[in-house]
C-alpha cells in the first residue's frame, strides 16, 4: 500500500491520544486537564480522518493535510509535555515519532 509507513503511524498516533485524552478523564485533577482532554481527542481525530483520507486518495496534494496534522501533533506535545502522568508522555512520545515521519513524507513529495 502506497503512504503505509505514515498511515500506521497516525493510526497508532490516534490511538494513544485517544487513550490519553480518556485517562485524563478519569485524573482526580480532572480541571486541570480539560485542555489536555480537548487537545488528545481533536489530534487523535484529525490522524485518523487524515489517515482514512490517504488510505483512499492518490492525490499529490496529501502533503498539505500531513503539514496540518504535524502542526496538531505539535500542540499536543506541547499540551502534554506540561502534565507528568503516564498516558501523556505516552501520548508525546507517539506524537514525537509522528511529527518525524510527517516531516519526512512531506520531503520525500514536495517538489524537487
Amino acid at each position: 500500500m502506497e503512504n503505509e509507513e505514515i498511515i500506521k503511524s497516525l493510526v497508532q498516533c490516534a490511538v494513544s491520544c485517544r487513550k490519553s485524552g480518556f485517562n485524563c478523564l478519569k485524573a482526580d485533577n480532572i480541571d486541570e486537564l480539560k485542555d489536555c482532554i480537548e487537545i488528545n481527542v481533536l489530534t487523535a481525530e484529525i490522524c485518523e480522518r487524515s489517515a482514512e483520507i490517504m488510505i483512499v486518495s492518490n492525490s499529490n496534494e496529501t502533503d498539505k493535510l500531513v503539514e496540518h496534522c504535524k502542526t496538531q501533533l505539535l500542540l499536543c506535545i506541547e499540551e502534554c509535555e506540561k502534565h507528568n502522568n503516564i498516558h501523556c508522555i505516552e501520548s508525546v512520545s507517539s506524537c514525537k515519532k509522528c511529527v518525524e515521519i510527517c516531516k519526512n513524507f512531506i520531503l520525500n513529495i514536495s517538489p524537487k
